[in-house]
């Protein structure tokens, strides 16, 4: 009974003991305040570019243009009084050929091929760059209007060695107000 007693009494001691020690600055609360003029709703903030199917012929054929798919952003709320210009910028894998275009996800299977981002005009995106500045014009709902070309080098026409199959891509938007 007695080894019993004195073992509660330097349990009780080293818990005593450990109460005193403290670690300074174990945590850490941070966060970031922002005022942004326009809201990208979570809805929003993923879309899909559907090019359905292409025919090759299609493509070999210099001549023809692939049809533009069309795409938009969509910023909500928007307060013209904290800015009144947006502009975009398209991040991604860059192609290595088609330079300022974005790579298709299985570039190994056709290394030809890239997707070209377009204003609504058809004015060519630099991937990695800022697109022009779109007014924002009214308090409420703006949308940004956009086009996705797929394109190919000049080799992958003439030596006509384009694959079959499914293609995708992925970019990532950002936003900067001015």
């Amino acid at each position: 009974m007695r080894k019993l007693r004195i073992f509660y009494y330097i349990i009780g001691f080293f818990l005593l003991l450990s109460s005193f020690f403290s670690f300074s600055d174990n945590l850490k609360i941070h966060g970031s305040l922002i005022n942004t003029p326009c809201k990208v709703l979570p809805e929003d903030t993923q879309f899909e570019v559907d090019f359905g199917e292409i025919q090759l012929s299609d493509i070999y054929n210099n001549n023809t243009q692939i049809e533009r798919k069309s795409f938009k952003i969509n910023l909500s709320e928007c307060d013209p009084s904290i800015a009144q210009q947006v502009k975009v910028k398209f991040d991604g894998k860059p192609h290595a050929k088609l330079l300022g275009l974005l790579a298709l996800d299985d570039s190994a299977n056709n290394p030809e091929l890239g997707i070209e981002i377009t204003t609504k005009e058809g004015n060519s995106i630099t991937l990695g760059e800022f697109s022009k500045l779109y007014n924002i014009t009214h308090t409420g709902d703006i949308e940004l209007n956009f086009g996705a070309n797929l394109k190919s080098t000049s080799k992958g026409i003439s030596d006509k060695t384009i694959n079959p199959g499914y293609f995708t891509a992925k970019a990532i938007f950002s936003l900067k107000y001015e």
